[in-house]
């Protein structure tokens, strides 16, 4: 046997008994991982707010209620002046003709009928010619007025007022005059031609 193979042969050895002589690590089970508190060391400097107490949580929620309910009034407020505006808008365009078709029909709300001390609401609703919850028409209007005044009233004013709890109806007002008729003047006789009597 030679030199080299008996050294081989001893280093071999040696190699192996050391190997076999260090402890062999132990598997660690699912409880012995270190937590992620564990394992990440806090970092020097960085300071972690405290967590709300109770009573600023409480704070909060107040502030941002009454900020909602001031938001809800102003939403509101705005909504009315901006109704209100659009009802003047719309009742001028109406009056000159030229208003868009509603895309819902606007009807007949509560009639009101104002000044009348000796005819009867059924008479004055007759000549009126309309009647709630019908689809309104705006030269109705006039209409129903050349009708009142027609029947006898010396004046009368139909008009529209919006509806407080439905934006869709539109009520209408309508005031007679029941004083007596201004005198209509007596028709002038027109010649015939050829009548030569002198009018």
């Amino acid at each position: 046997m030679s030199t080299r193979t008996l050294l081989l042969s001893v280093a071999l050895v040696v190699f192996c008994s050391f190997v076999h002589a260090q402890p062999q690590p132990v598997p660690l089970t699912q409880d012995q991982f270190p937590t992620q508190r564990e394992a990440l060391p806090p970092t020097a400097g960085v300071r972690v707010p405290p967590e709300p107490s109770v009573e600023q949580l409480l704070d909060e929620l107040e502030r941002l209620q009454a900020q909602k309910a001031a938001l809800e009034k102003k939403e509101q407020d705005l909504k009315a002046v901006l109704r209100q505006k659009l009802q003047k808008q719309t009742e001028r365009l109406n009056k000159l003709g030229v208003a868009p078709i509603p895309t819902v029909p606007e009807r007949v709300g509560l009639i009101i009928i104002e000044g009348n001390t000796k005819t009867p609401d059924k008479r004055i609703l007759d000549k009126l010619g309309m009647r709630p919850g019908e689809v309104l028409r705006y030269p109705a209007l006039e209409e129903a007025r050349a009708r009142l005044i027609k029947a006898g009233f010396r004046d009368a004013t139909v008009e529209i007022l919006p509806n407080k709890s439905d934006s869709q109806f539109k009520d209408i007002r309508v005031r007679v005059d029941e004083s007596k008729p201004r005198p209509t003047p007596a028709p002038v006789p027109v010649p015939a031609p050829g009548d030569s009597r002198g009018y």
